[in-house]
């Protein structure tokens, strides 16, 4: 645009972040470089803010296991001290080796920090010899009948919050879109004369076009030109949004968790959140080999058993209490 500074110019107006001293006394203790860490992973490494939260949380993880080791200051720190924090985290705190093996890679980022500021001579994460890793299970599908039967019910469902549910799970079975794209995919993101979609900030934080079927093509047509136009915040650009108008995200985009709440109480059951990431034919990331039965949906449907997904800890509990999927 006209008139504004390009250049050199541009670049002494730009906010610098703040750059240690490269002579002076620079502090020897690990809680001290922790933020400076964490500002060069987001600014001179370009991380993700997901990537930047889930370093500090495991440097700051491991800070707190060497101060109540009696160690403070980074010199001290050695590779038995490394192996010692994840034989702590599978001992005590029943962490998986997966989960260990995060952790030990944000160590490694953090003591080469910490060796580029000449504060450590070795970085001893890279010396800590991780754990071994479990052998990966043959990944698990959802079968096409699974998927037909969960659009089926859904289907016949003719409220407001019905049929934008059926649009929903019919993006996310019939083009593959994981719950944070559909979460964030705005009206005009919908070429249906064109029959595609743009995707923004996808895995990678990277944007592409997917192709999409006529039976999606049509499905979407009317959740836009015939029911979503009528729902409150029709104004909003996204294109699924809170629909109640007293709620206190109405008109906001719906997210990962408010997809989650209709899986486990109004659309579907076990399946139907395995399938939440995934579309039939492609792997879940990581699944159990126990068979778990489906509840019924409605009083006319009933689906086949199907093999139920390794969850977190607070999701398996929630299946182990032996609670059944209701459908409204």
């Amino acid at each position: 645009m006209k008139g504004q500074p390009k250049g050199i110019d541009a670049l002494m107006l730009a906010p610098f972040p703040s750059v240690p001293a490269t002579r002076g006394i620079v502090s020897k203790r690990l809680a001290d470089h922790v933020h400076g860490f964490l500002l060069w992973m987001q600014f001179a490494r370009a991380r993700a803010e997901n990537t930047v939260k889930g370093y500090g949380e495991d440097v700051r993880m491991f800070v707190a296991f060497c101060e109540k080791s009696g160690i403070t200051y980074a010199e001290q720190v050695t590779f038995h001290h490394v192996e010692a924090f994840g034989a702590v985290l599978r001992g005590h705190l029943g962490q998986r080796e997966t989960s260990i093996a995060r952790r030990y890679s944000a160590l490694r980022q953090f003591f080469l920090y910490l060796e580029r500021h000449d504060l450590v001579q070795k970085n001893p994460a890279k010396l800590a010899i991780g754990m071994k890793q479990p052998p990966k299970r043959p990944p698990n599908y959802m079968t096409k009948e699974e998927r037909n039967k969960i659009l089926t019910v859904l289907s016949g469902r003719d409220s407001q919050h019905g049929r934008r549910n059926y649009a929903m799970f019919s993006l996310m079975f019939l083009a593959g879109l994981r719950e944070s794209e559909v979460c964030t995919l705005e009206v005009e993101d919908v070429d249906l004369a064109e029959r595609s979609l743009y995707i923004r900030d996808g895995k990678g934080r990277k944007d592409r076009r997917v192709p999409i079927t006529p039976k999606l093509t049509r499905i979407l047509h009317g959740w836009i030109t015939t029911t979503r136009s009528r729902c409150a915040g029709a104004d909003s650009p996204w294109l699924f949004l809170h629909m109640k108008r007293r709620h206190r995200y109405h008109g906001h985009p719906l997210n990962p968790k408010a997809i989650y709440h209709q899986v486990r109480t109004r659309s579907c059951p076990s399946s139907a959140a395995r399938s939440r990431r995934t579309l039939s034919g492609t792997p879940t990331r990581r699944t159990s080999t126990r068979r778990a039965p489906i509840s019924t949906w409605s009083s006319r449907s009933s689906v086949t058993k199907a093999s139920a997904p390794r969850r977190s800890t607070r999701t398996l509990r929630r299946a182990s209490s032996g609670r059944s999927w209701r459908s409204t």
